[in-house]
């Protein structure tokens, strides 16, 4: 997981470890949003009673950014899910999206930024 700036465009891949191996999964990113929508759109219409998933297994993944976040800023202190602090803004969307285009687009951004 990284939390903060990286130095360049990241491509989305997960390491998965359990008992019986490793596993590297490099995911086509192009494909995402729509396999995202074709997962959730029934829910969001209302045409399901329940959602794919729970809310509270949606959000761990978030509350351990947030607390790595906290981490960082605090001197690599154990920061523990159940001890975040709630006033913790998250980070800021539009200034990682901007950021995020450029590194992932720099020739694209560039030009659009000069024109």
């Amino acid at each position: 997981m990284l939390v903060g700036a990286a130095a360049r465009w990241l491509p989305f891949h997960a390491t998965v470890v359990t008992e019986s191996g490793v596993e590297q999964i490099l995911t086509n990113n192009s494909r995402l949003y729509r396999a995202l929508l074709e997962n959730v759109l029934d829910c969001l219409a209302s045409e399901v009673d329940q959602p794919p998933s729970l809310m509270r297994d949606l959000v761990v993944p978030e509350l351990w950014a947030l607390a790595a976040k906290q981490s960082w800023g605090n001197d690599d202190r154990e920061v523990r899910l159940d001890e975040l602090d709630v006033s913790d803004n998250g980070y800021d969307g539009g200034a990682f999206a901007v950021s995020y285009r450029i590194q992932r687009y720099p020739d694209q951004t560039t030009t659009q930024r000069e024109g």
